[in-house]
């Protein structure tokens, strides 16, 4: 399951092309299923590369440790690029995370990444988009999975 949503993009994107061609071929000439075909395919490439989710690439798991270690509350918003929800929730996790950063430091993690990897051993958060709070001591206060979380209940949090 957790595969199915963190490349959900590609299966989707797989299936739509499945579609064109079955369907093309059935009703078009060769020539014009083939165009169709890079048609699609180019689309759904530009679409992957505009909407990428932007994760800050610096924090390696010593680096997040090593935030923890402060007097600084944490989310870390735990993504994938080839996540379908994560793509269509990037504008509203844009607002959340300018939102967030006036009350703690906010960290975005491809789930894909080193620190991806050991937050989903680590913290066990394996669905994507996933959002994990850590207070002031590097405890784990809150976790949000599968969704974009209402502001107000992190602000209402005890950071």
């Amino acid at each position: 399951m957790l595969l199915i949503n963190q490349y959900s993009f590609l299966l989707v994107s797989l299936v739509i092309v499945g579609i064109a061609m079955f369907l093309s071929s059935r009703f078009m000439e060769f020539r014009y299923t083939a165009v169709l075909l890079v048609l699609i395919t180019s689309s759904l490439v530009v679409f992957q590369l505009q909407f990428k989710t932007g994760a800050n690439e610096e924090f390696s798991v010593d680096l997040f440790n090593e935030a923890l270690s402060t007097e600084e509350p944490l989310v870390v918003i735990v993504y994938s690029d080839m996540c379908v929800a994560c793509l269509s929730a990037k504008p509203a996790i844009d607002d959340l995370e300018q939102e967030l950063n006036k009350l703690s430091k906010v960290i975005r993690v491809n789930v894909t990444s080193d620190l991806g990897r050991y937050l989903r051993s680590e913290h066990e958060s394996g669905l994507v988009p996933s959002f994990l709070v850590f207070d002031n001591r590097g405890k784990e206060i809150w976790r949000y999975n599968g969704g974009v979380p209402d502001l107000d209940i992190i602000k209402s949090l005890d950071f």
